[in-house]
């Protein structure tokens, strides 16, 4: 529902059966910082190189709590076999 309403909040809708992943990364990027929380769980579920970045963005930005978090996202999806690029690829490092 929170994301559903993230969505309407930015003018977006989410189709039923189509992945929200732009929507996600959106909050990440923009959401409140609860929001920005709450993505993380799903972004790990799509363990790829674009994700990886804006998790790495996230990694690197001033908020302590979602540096550590975005860091356990990428950490556990390193664990289950996804082969995180190097934040240097995306300028950072």
């Amino acid at each position: 529902p929170w994301l559903i309403a993230f969505a309407g909040s930015q003018g977006l809708g989410i189709s039923p059966g189509a992945p929200a992943t732009d929507v996600l990364c959106m909050a990440l990027k923009n959401g409140s910082p609860e929001e920005r929380l709450a993505v993380l769980p799903y972004l790990s579920l799509t363990p790829d190189k674009g994700i990886a970045s804006e998790l790495y963005q996230a990694m690197y930005s001033g908020d302590t709590e979602l540096r550590e978090a975005a860091f356990q996202t990428i950490y556990s999806m390193a664990t289950s076999g996804f082969t995180p690029p190097d934040p240097r690829e995306f300028g950072l490092g």
